[in-house]
């Protein structure tokens, strides 16, 4: 009866799944005792819903299909998390979450669902991480109004409503730059839209990427748009209306922002013609005065590389299990290269590096071979963006090597460029 009833409704509940992934990000397994029974059900819904799916489509599961290159890869990864997590005795076993929720998710997306339902699932993934943003950026806003403070790079602090674990302002940014590349791409691929309405979506998304003023997003948000002025010239470069909302206005709001939130006592001496230069530079470059200045730039991440390399280098071979960083080094790494090498030692780290390659294969292929083919395929264009973001991402952040909204972002996206370039290869396009 299940079996029929999961067939007959079969994408609704792969949807339900999906979606139960993204409720579980943040919330952490050690802490499962102290949490109130609606976190406790959003950590192990993934784990039900994927289990009772598995159980009941065990004859749809290709097993061949999960030995397939890259698919390999990806699995080498979260097995060398797992083992190296279980022969850690400094590792908790409370962390083996994480290698497997990344298998399961994975596993599901490659297994049960198919070509077309994959699109779907990237549509669903838009208006999930819109409502996320709206929700807790809403949500901020409303405290630090209350509370007569504006600095929006503190809002992570400011929730209402006693949210546990909410987003960083970093983490903000990061959704409102994939909305901003989900608009602009929608935008050039539909031959502009004539609709000012669209615009003023694109210079909303485009204002806070850039307010929450976290240096690796507005690092990337200026390099996508070098991409933009490169691969669609014509449809952006030339658009004055699209340069203006997405560019030109997004910029100088953010420096307003910045000047605005100088202390009263400094705005007469800082807001001066000669400060212009430093003060458009602060606004895109957050500053940080706490912090030594060879490393000020980075917030403490060299010295936490140099770190990590130390300890890869006492056993380059084998990694610590996941979350090994938050043992070792005390906090995220910052780096999906380093935290897979730290995690799961030399296995984990190649295959990380041979996945890289993989994408830069598919980057190749859609800009350099296939542009033409797929120039105004909405779908397509938006995962290479969504690569090309997260890749960017990961030389800064985690990112995608650890579960959380850009794992689940990278494996769909790169599924879905997977199986167009596969179909292209069998209908001998390419």
């Amino acid at each position: 009866m299940i079996s029929k009833l999961i067939k007959k409704n079969k994408t609704f509940f792969l949807l339900i799944i999906w979606l139960s992934f993204f409720l579980s990000i943040n919330l952490n397994p050690q802490e499962f005792f102290q949490l109130n029974l609606i976190n406790k059900f959003r950590l192990i819904l993934p784990f039900l819903l994927s289990l009772i799916l598995i159980l009941f489509s065990l004859n749809k599961i290709e097993t061949s299909k999960q030995f397939q290159l890259p698919h390999v890869f990806f699995y080498l990864i979260f097995f060398s998390y797992l083992c190296f997590n279980l022969i850690n005795d400094l590792n908790s076993n409370y962390n083996l979450f994480w290698p497997i929720i990344m298998f399961l998710s994975y596993f599901v997306l490659q297994s049960f669902v198919k070509k077309n339902e994959r699109i779907l699932i990237l549509k669903f993934t838009i208006l999930i991480l819109v409502f996320v943003f709206l929700f807790f950026l809403s949500s901020g806003l409303i405290k630090l109004i209350l509370s007569d403070k504006y600095h929006l790079y503190g809002i992570g602090l400011a929730y209402s409503g006693g949210i546990e674990h909410p987003p960083r302002s970093s983490g903000l940014a990061r959704l409102s730059l994939i909305i901003y590349g989900f608009l602009i791409i929608y935008y050039l691929c539909k031959n502009n839209i004539k609709n000012y309405k669209f615009l003023f979506l694109i210079l909303f998304f485009a204002v806070f990427t850039l307010l929450f003023q976290s240096r690796t997003t507005s690092f990337i948000f200026i390099l996508i748009n070098l991409i933009f002025f490169v691969f669609y010239t014509k449809r952006f470069f030339f658009d004055k209306r699209l340069i203006f909302f997405s560019i030109i206005l997004p910029f100088f709001i953010n420096l307003s922002y910045t000047i605005s939130i100088i202390p009263v006592s400094k705005k007469t001496s800082e807001v001066k013609v000669s400060k212009i230069f430093e003060l458009s530079k602060n606004s895109l470059i957050r500053k940080q005065s706490n912090i030594e200045e060879v490393d000020k730039y980075s917030s403490g991440r060299f010295g936490n590389w140099s770190k990590a390399v130390k300890i890869i280098k006492k056993k380059p071979l084998n990694g610590y299990g996941a979350q090994a960083d938050r043992i070792y080094i005390k906090q995220s790494i910052h780096n999906s290269l380093l935290y897979s090498s730290l995690s799961g030692g030399l296995i984990a780290s190649v295959c990380i590096v041979i996945i890289y390659f993989y994408s830069v294969w598919f980057i190749y292929k859609i800009y350099f071979v296939n542009h033409k083919k797929f120039i105004n395929n909405v779908e397509i264009n938006f995962c290479i963006l969504l690569i090309i973001i997260l890749n960017l991402r990961s030389i800064l952040e985690t990112s995608f090597a650890i579960f959380s909204i850009d794992f689940l972002i990278y494996i769909l996206a790169f599924s879905i460029l997977n199986d167009h370039l596969i179909k292209n290869k069998n209908e001998k396009v390419i």
